[in-house]
Formats: structure tokens, C-alpha cells, sequence
């Protein structure tokens, strides 16, 4: 799974994946987005240098995402 941020302005994210059994996972916190990125498409595994794959158990999965303008609160 390939997934891919784009912001239009400096911020700070994170993504949280929902599994089908309801487990919450962090994949990325506090990621910071700079003036340089802004408006272009960035490729998170790239960034990150990590590979998603799928594994079980299979069904209804959530990837969400939450932005800030300040550092997220943990």
C-alpha cells in the first residue's frame, strides 16, 4: 500500500490505521510538513522509509489522518 500526503500550508500530522478488529495503530506522529512541501504530493513510505502490507485479520479498515498547526498533542 502506497500512501500519499498533500498540504496546503505548514502543519503537523498524524495517521492513525484502524484495523477490521478495531486496534489502533500510530504509523506516523507528528510528521512536520514544511514551506517547501506545500501543495505537492509526498509519498509517506518514501519519507519514512517503511513498507505497509496487507495482513489479517481482513475486512472494513480505517486510515485516518489528523493536521495541526502546532505540534499535536500526544
Amino acid at each position: 500500500m502506497t500512501v500519499y500526503l498533500k498540504s496546503n500550508q505548514p502543519c503537523h500530522v498524524r495517521l492513525l490505521y484502524i484495523l477490521a478488529n478495531g486496534q489502533k495503530t500510530v504509523l506516523v506522529d507528528n510528521l512536520k510538513i514544511n514551506m517547501e512541501s506545500i501543495n505537492k504530493a509526498m509519498v509517506i513510505n518514501e519519507l519514512l522509509d517503511i513498507v505497509f502490507e496487507w495482513s489479517s485479520p481482513f475486512g472494513a479498515e480505517m486510515l485516518m489522518q489528523l493536521d495541526a498547526i502546532d505540534h499535536l498533542i500526544s
